[in-house]
């Protein structure tokens, strides 16, 4: 008789186990609403802090008037005049450009560095009709109307002389 009770006895705590471990409607509810949030929460502190480690860099005045162009587009911005300062790799002088570019607006620069307008470096500058045609052998200040070349300045004395000499104050403004 030992054995029939014993055996009615696991039943019974088979059935009680079953009972405390079922599932409802409103556990699985209570849940998904607690993994949702989690994952909420995640996502607006993951922002927060990236937010908060990254910097936004805002739009200054060297990042509005100076754009980098490949030389192929020489002619083809759509502003209607414009310079295009071309600076050789190895020109030393290169950081001093910024001092006297300044006043020209709109300014385009090319990164003679790129592979793309390497073929346009030579022992000789030539100007040509195209832009296929043209070939640099210093740094190179293009002045640019309507579509065409109207000037050019190569070397560093000449572009620095352009520049002063076309916005130096005049006489006119010494009086005032």
């Amino acid at each position: 008789m030992k054995k029939a009770k014993i055996n009615s006895n696991n039943k019974k705590n088979k059935k009680e186990v079953v009972q405390n471990e079922e599932i409802t409607v409103k556990k699985v509810v209570v849940v998904l609403v607690a993994i949702l949030v989690i994952f909420v929460g995640f996502y607006f502190l993951t922002d927060y802090l990236i937010s908060m480690r990254t910097e936004t860099v805002q739009p200054s005045e060297e990042n509005t008037t100076m754009n980098e162009i490949a030389f192929n587009n020489l002619l083809k911005q759509k502003d209607k005049s414009y310079y295009v300062l071309a600076v050789l790799p190895t020109d030393e002088n290169a950081d001093k450009f910024d001092i006297y570019t300044k006043q020209l607006n709109p300014i385009y620069t090319i990164d003679m560095n790129d592979s793309f307008n390497k073929s346009h470096i030579g022992s000789e500058t030539r100007i040509g009709e195209t832009v296929k045609d043209i070939v640099i052998s210093d740094t190179t200040l293009f002045v640019i109307k309507d579509g065409k070349i109207e000037e050019h300045y190569s070397g560093y004395d000449k572009i620095k002389e352009f520049v002063v000499s076309t916005f130096s104050p005049s006489e006119e403004d010494d009086e005032k």
